[in-house]
């Protein structure tokens, strides 16, 4: 991202992000780290939601229990990738913005 990422998903508090979310062109886009390579991911209608063909991820609450703050603060999180094969797997985290 030109400006560095805005948010982050990490596994732990002191992880590398597993998922960077920030701005290019005026749009939200994400970057996720599969595998070792990064992937792009267009932003979705939810505004928590991104993909790319075959694959989407989204943000949400420790399960689904309301919205992710934007605050500099890392929170608990759940992120959930799904994969067009059939593979849905979930990810408890932190996200956080601006930190």
């Amino acid at each position: 991202f030109p400006g560095g990422a805005a948010c982050t998903f990490t596994y732990t508090t002191t992880s590398r992000p597993a998922l960077a979310v920030g701005r290019i062109d005026g749009g939200s886009v994400a970057l996720a780290k599969i595998s070792g390579d990064l992937v792009r991911l267009e932003a979705g209608d939810a505004g928590s939601t991104w993909g790319t063909e075959g694959m989407t991820v989204a943000l949400s609450a420790p399960s689904g229990t309301g919205t992710l703050d934007a605050s500099g603060e890392m929170q608990d999180a759940d992120l959930v990738l799904e994969l067009g094969s059939g593979l849905r797997a979930g990810y408890r985290g932190y996200y956080g913005c601006g930190a």
